[in-house]
């Protein structure tokens, strides 16, 4: 008797199990859209165009179905940081991690070297719908004085130091110099001074700009950067992070948003699944890229390999987890949130691609 109700315990534990939700239940909803082994920076769309930038260079699709690498001259190694484009406007611009700044005139099929930065580290690009681009550094963020969609295409080299390669085995590339040509970035003004890790325009306003600093916090400017205001939220926090702009004056950083485009912040009530938490070993969730959509707001965490959804800001849920990009039952992390001309949610990984969410009833 004892053995029998043994096993009716271990059926109805089993029973239960199976019918309690799982992470991933909802995997389904993910459709990748095009796989490739080499690992995302950045996922952008401009009118019906999409530009996928990589650690290998810069691909780029007119139906989302078939992606073709641009013809880029790209002297070193061709690890692309950042793209910059804005409706209606025909140049698209593109940061290398060697300092290169590349422009294309032809909906992103060539790239062509436009100038050169100064030692100091970039970080991401924006470009405004009046044709101004803004550059985030490590010495503060910078602005072009020149109309760069019309600068000249700079012929530049780079080369293998071949002592380095025999002794190390490793590639270790040296910029060459552009001689004359460097001047042109005499021609930039720095807007705001400090370390700017993330930067966005509106792309409804253009003269609307939000700027994360490290150590400082976001910082906006409202006149197209002349002045700016430190971003604090209405529990007298500092703001910082990945920034969105979204729709209906919805904007997103990091862990705050705001519903009147970005004159009042407020801490989103982003709780983490605890496996999330214990596995980033961070005290706070840390939100590695956000978007805004439509249907609502989203937190990519690419520690846990996790991606967060919320149609208020308020309660979020899970429905990205590691198992939902697997490729050969090999698991993958989500890298890049961005939205699509369809205004789904797009993901770029770390190596198995892109992907798109699909709400299903």
């Amino acid at each position: 008797m004892r053995k029998v109700f043994l096993i009716v315990i271990v059926h109805l534990f089993f029973s239960a199990c199976n019918t309690l939700p799982i992470r991933g239940e909802e995997k389904n909803n993910w459709e990748r859209i095009y796989f490739t082994p080499i690992s995302a920076r950045e996922l952008i769309f401009s009118d019906t165009l999409i530009i996928f930038a990589s650690d290998r260079g810069i691909y780029y699709s007119d139906d989302g179905a078939r992606f073709r690498s641009a013809n880029a001259d790209l002297p070193g190694d061709r690890e692309i940081i950042d793209v910059a484009a804005s409706e209606g406007r025909n140049e698209i611009y593109a940061v290398t991690d060697l300092g290169y700044l590349l422009r294309s005139n032809d909906r992103a099929k060539t790239f062509s070297v436009v100038g050169q930065f100064p030692n100091f580290r970039i970080s991401a690009v924006s470009l405004n719908k009046n044709g101004r681009l803004f550059a985030a550094s490590s010495v503060g963020l910078l602005l072009s004085d020149l109309d760069l969609s019309q600068a000249a295409v700079r012929k530049v080299r780079s080369y293998v130091m071949p002592w380095e390669l025999l002794v190390l085995g490793l590639p270790i590339w040296r910029r060459a110099k552009l001689g004359s040509d460097t001047e042109l970035w005499d021609d930039w003004t720095v807007v705001y001074e400090g370390d700017v890790i993330h930067l966005e325009v509106d792309p409804k306003h253009s003269e609307h700009i939000i700027a994360d600093v490290f150590e400082h916090g976001a910082v906006q400017s409202f006149d197209e950067g002349e002045t700016w205001k430190p971003i604090i939220s209405s529990e007298s926090e500092i703001v910082k992070g990945p920034i969105a702009f979204g729709t209906d004056s919805k904007i997103m950083i990091g862990l705050f948003f705001s519903n009147d485009d970005g004159r009042t912040w407020h801490r989103t009530g982003l709780k983490p699944d605890a496996d999330d938490l214990r596995q980033t070993g961070d005290k706070e969730f840390a939100v590695h890229d956000a978007a805004v959509t439509d249907d609502g707001y989203w937190a990519l965490n690419y520690r846990a390999a996790s991606i967060y959804f919320s149609s208020d800001a308020a309660k979020w849920q899970r429905i990205g987890a590691p198992e939902n990009f697997y490729v050969e039952n090999r698991e993958t992390s989500p890298s890049v949130l961005a939205v699509g001309n369809d205004g789904k949610i797009w993901v770029a990984t770390d190596g198995h691609g892109i992907f798109r969410y699909i709400f299903k009833k």
